[in-house]
């Protein structure tokens, strides 16, 4: 597998496709691993594929109970990154993981229920304190895969190329 380290060289070398071996990893300041899961990291897998992809993030960078970390060695849950790992979760057929973890990542909303950024849990904050729209777009997203409240639920579980 080819690790690259970099975003742009991730995007310059094209390897944004259906199928792709390469593990994007990002790197904050301190030289520590962040969450770089992305979807098509299981598009086009074997089953076993997927489910070593599915088990490392479970085992690195889940906080039962709150959701995805972004960073393996710090305290905060990612609502987006949660959510996208839901997606994922549906697309190998794990949906009762995947409604799991998405009614843990609805509790860090504010009281209208607008999801925050994140949750520091060393400190017991929201962090940063934000509500991006990204944020709730991606709860959105995996809501409709999971619970199929719209003709596009499938937009990830399905090769949509045929309608273009």
């Amino acid at each position: 597998m080819k690790e690259l380290t970099n975003f742009r060289q991730y995007l310059n070398e094209g390897q944004l496709n259906e199928g792709s071996t390469t593990k994007f990893y990002a790197f904050n300041d301190d030289g520590d691993i962040e969450h770089g899961y992305m979807l098509q990291n299981i598009t086009g897998k074997s089953e076993d594929e997927i489910e070593k992809h599915i088990k490392n993030t479970l085992d690195n960078f889940y906080d039962e109970g709150l959701g995805i970390r972004c960073v393996q060695e710090e305290p905060w849950i990612t609502v987006a990154e949660t959510n996208e790992f839901i997606i994922a979760l549906v697309m190998a057929k794990n949906k009762k993981l995947a409604k799991k973890i998405f009614t843990e990542s609805l509790r860090i909303s504010d009281e209208k229920n607008i999801p925050y950024m994140g949750w520091q849990h060393s400190e017991n904050i929201f962090w940063p304190d934000e509500r991006p729209t990204w944020t709730s777009a991606a709860v959105l997203l995996a809501a409709d895969t999971i619970f199929e409240f719209t003709k596009g639920f499938n937009l990830f579980l399905e090769n949509q190329s045929d309608l273009y």
